[in-house]
């Protein structure tokens, strides 16, 4: 009896870390969110995608503002190119911002679906080649009546 008190918060604590593992696998497949290109999909994935750009897409407004009001206080403003070291920091912040929240623009009004389309579409021909090939090398499809019987 002694044995089976000292067994049971063992396996209480296996169990949760098992769940968390778990949830940690399930919430992996909500990666389609940061990575347009991640072949993992879940009920929550498409869900996800819109509160996630548009987090991201405020986030990234909030902080080209907020750039460019302290490029406004702290950097002198210069006449023609000169620029001080401040101000040009401040410059490429901001220039950096610009492609992040065009492309979270982007995402937002195209969708889940018509993203997932158009990134397989860009993808370049060696993608698609190594799929095929490791595709192929699996056991179950080894056999060439399994692949012509599809």
């Amino acid at each position: 009896m002694d044995h089976a008190n000292k067994t049971a918060p063992a396996l209480i604590n296996f169990s949760m870390l098992l769940f968390h593992i778990g949830l940690v696998i399930f919430f992996f497949a909500t990666l389609p969110c940061f990575d347009h290109t991640c072949p993992y999909r879940t009920p929550f994935s498409g869900p996800a995608w819109y509160p996630w750009h548009t987090l991201a897409l405020v986030a990234k407004l909030f902080l080209r503002v907020t750039l460019r009001q302290f490029r406004a206080l702290f950097a002198s403003f210069s006449l023609g190119d000169v620029q001080s070291r401040g101000q040009s920091r401040f410059t490429k912040w901001l220039d950096s911002i610009q492609p992040d929240l065009n492309g979270h623009n982007r995402r937002l009004t195209d969708g889940f679906r018509e993203n997932i389309v158009s990134y397989a579409l860009q993808a370049p021909r060696e993608v698609d080649v190594k799929a095929l090939t490791w595709l192929f090398q699996l056991p179950a499809l080894a056999e060439k009546s399994k692949i012509e019987g599809s």
